[in-house]
């Protein structure tokens, strides 16, 4: 065991060298903010507001469909079922609402779109999701019940034999491997109102979700030829209320600390040493240039946020796309994408008129229902 300790930390003081002995570039931190910022509100909801709401999840009970409704000049889609414990699920493009008069839980239940928190920047993103509630439903006490908080860097490389090099207060670990690849790590139970760190791949993740906003985020810091990994902790309501932050204001001031805390106390890289002892480590050099994180927060502004997700969902679409505009063109007798199109809008007119719902109708539906 001693020489395999030792072999260890040999080949990690190897590893240490990027600038030195081995030209690799160094780490490039290309953003780092908040990512999530989820409210919870108390207070009461008034009665004629309730009955509103009633009237509005039944009639999109009926339909299959989510019913418009407004408060305080805010536009929403309600949806014909509740969201967790909160009867009313409300939806637009600024993110989700849950409202209940329940007395167990919190009235108000808020999640902003990462989109927007990374468009207008975190405290402008709580003062337009509050404002139409304080108005609807007047005085409302506000609390964090979950904030992330992220650094995105470049020339940091993963493998599995870093997870013994880990040092942190969470029982729980896991390892993501794709074939032999590592990409990623996690510490802690995300279900939890704890702790919860990742470090992973995130553009393998962009190339999943579409979310291609980010490379207009990481703007000219980023090298499109090297792989760009997230560290990312996940401060859960107990874990917030133990730095005694309950507020947006408090957590907002003290996403600094919360990020010095992750990355200096519960989580940490080390370069093994003969010390049986892994907290007495080093730390690895790479890990100390993450925890001088800068956390400044780079705003797109809606417009660029609006073009990078168009971007992406339409990267998506498009595999299924070509494969079923292909296959048309197979029944149809059509060989170019032109001649396709234009066959397929007769197709597409016959079909509105059997369904019962035109062309035009059904893209303003899902227009409304995506909120765009």
């Amino acid at each position: 065991m001693q020489c395999q300790r030792l072999a260890l930390a040999l080949w990690c003081q190897l590893m240490a060298l990027p600038a030195q002995g081995r030209g690799t570039p160094p780490l490039q931190e290309l953003a780092a903010g908040i990512d999530a910022l989820y409210l919870s509100g108390r207070g009461s909801l008034p009665s004629p507001l309730v009955e509103r709401l009633e009237s509005a999840r039944t009639e999109a009970g009926e339909a299959g469909e989510p019913a418009d409704v407004e408060i305080a000049g805010s536009r929403w889609r309600l949806a014909g079922h509740g969201w967790g414990k909160y009867r009313f699920c409300l939806d637009n493009v600024q993110g989700r609402v849950g409202l209940t008069d329940s007395h167990h839980v919190p009235t108000v239940r808020i999640q902003p779109r990462a989109e927007l928190v990374h468009a207008i920047g975190p405290a402008d993103t709580v003062q337009m999701m509050t404002e139409p509630f304080e108005a609807a439903l007047g005085p409302l006490t506000w609390s964090v019940s979950r904030v992330d908080v992220h650094s995105d860097w470049q020339g940091l490389s993963l493998h599995r034999s870093m997870s013994e090099r880990f040092v942190s207060r969470a029982l729980a670990r896991t390892i993501y491997e794709d074939g032999t690849l590592c990409t990623g790590f996690t510490f802690g139970v995300r279900t939890g109102a704890g702790i919860y760190a990742r470090l992973y791949d995130k553009v393998a993740e962009i190339n999943l979700t579409g979310n291609d906003y980010w490379f207009d985020v990481w703007g000219e810091r980023y090298d499109p030829n090297r792989g760009v990994h997230r560290l990312e902790f996940q401060w859960g309501r107990e874990a917030l209320r133990s730095m005694q932050l309950n507020t947006p204001e408090d957590v907002l001031a003290a996403t600094g600390d919360l990020w010095k805390y992750g990355t200096s106390d519960w989580l940490t890289l080390r370069n093994p040493t003969s010390d049986e002892t892994k907290s007495r480590w080093p730390i690895a050099p790479e890990w100390a240039e993450i925890q001088r994180s800068s956390l400044n927060h780079d705003l797109l502004g809606v417009a660029r946020l609006k073009e990078g997700s168009r971007r992406g969902a339409l990267r998506l679409l498009m595999p299924l796309l070509n494969g079923c505009a292909s296959s048309a063109a197979v029944h149809l007798g059509t060989e170019g994408i032109s001649d396709t199109l234009q066959a397929l809008g007769p197709e597409l007119q016959r079909y509105a008129r059997s369904s019962g719902e035109d062309f035009s109708a059904r893209v303003d539906r899902k227009r409304r229902e995506w909120s765009l």
